[in-house]
C-alpha cells in the first residue's frame, strides 16, 4: 500500500531529477560562448534504435510516435535530435508532452542529458 508520504517522496525524486538536468544544462550553457546554445554530448555507440528500445520501457506508443515524427522530419541520429529543444519537437505531428517526458527519461537511462 502506497502511503501519502511515499507518494510525495516519489514526486520529490522526479523534481530532483528535473532540477539536476536543468542545472547541467545551465552549467553547459554558461561554459559556451553563446548561452542560448547547449551542446549535448552523445555517446557514439548509442543509436536511435537504442533510444526507441529505451522509450518502449515507458510507453510503446511514445516510441512509435517519436520514431514516426523523426522519420517525417528527416532526423536520423540522436546527435541531430538533441539539436532541437523539446519545445520544438512538440510541434512535430503526434508528439505530445508524454512522448517528450518518456524520451527524456530514456535518454537519461542511456547517459544523455537533454
Amino acid at each position: 500500500m502506497v502511503t501519502t508520504i511515499d507518494y510525495y517522496l516519489d514526486e520529490l525524486d522526479v523534481i530532483i531529477k528535473d532540477l539536476k538536468r536543468i542545472k547541467h544544462n545551465l552549467e553547459t550553457a554558461k561554459s559556451h560562448s553563446s548561452p542560448l546554445v547547449v551542446n549535448v554530448s552523445v555517446p557514439e555507440d548509442v543509436t536511435l534504435d537504442d533510444l526507441y528500445k529505451a522509450i518502449r520501457v515507458y510507453s510503446k506508443s511514445s516510441a512509435f510516435n517519436l520514431k514516426e515524427a523523426l522519420k517525417s522530419n528527416n532526423i536520423t541520429t540522436i546527435a541531430e535530435l538533441v539539436k532541437y529543444r523539446p519545445r520544438e519537437i512538440l510541434r512535430f505531428k503526434n508528439v505530445g508532452s508524454t512522448t517528450i517526458y518518456n524520451t527524456r527519461e530514456a535518454m537519461e537511462d542511456l547517459g544523455i542529458l537533454w
